[in-house]
């Protein structure tokens, strides 16, 4: 299969991949599915969907404990945590601040 190439309005190339799965296997994959792609800020609400999945077939509870001492899981999504964008000592108390 062919890689499918863009121009941004920026200018700077982005290659495109797709794929379709089943819980049996891959169905159909276009572009290079070993292509390191720039997600960037996109993996937010990719991450924030995966747990809501896992809420709603009760495998993850958003007020159950996660992270640094104090937080949830909500705390965690809603970026209420406490973590700062680097390093991993809380830069504030958990549901005090949004840090992102």
């Amino acid at each position: 299969m062919e890689t499918t190439t863009f121009a941004a309005t920026d200018g700077f190339p982005h290659t495109a991949l797709v794929g379709v799965t089943d819980s049996d296997a891959t169905r159909a994959v276009q572009g290079d599915p070993l292509a390191v792609l720039p997600l960037a800020s996109v993996t937010k609400p990719l991450t924030a969907w995966g747990a809501l999945v896992a809420v709603e077939r009760g495998l993850v509870d958003l007020d159950e404990p996660a992270g640094p001492a104090g937080s949830t899981v909500l705390n965690l999504l809603d970026h209420t945590s406490g973590l700062p964008m680097e390093g991993s000592a809380p830069q504030k108390a958990p549901g005090e601040r949004r840090i992102y």
